[in-house]
């Protein structure tokens, strides 16, 4: 999958601490030596490392993608 800054991506937590919080929405905002950077709609950023990579989702191509 190729990523670049703007999509909009799903992330979900691998091991996570709140059972309310199991994915996060956002938007590529940057991208390091070892991770890319995710923006919310509610301007939280998180740091992904490569690692977790498997558990990013792609929705641009989405038709429900904008409701997010």
């Amino acid at each position: 999958m190729e990523l670049k800054e703007g999509d909009l991506i799903k992330y979900t937590f691998p091991t996570p601490v709140n059972n309310e919080k199991k994915e996060f929405y956002g938007t590529v905002v940057d991208f390091g030596e070892n991770y890319i950077q995710i923006k919310d709609k509610s301007s939280v950023v998180i740091k992904v490392s490569y690692k977790n990579f498997e558990n990013i989702e792609k929705l641009d191509d989405k038709p429900d993608a904008m409701a997010i």
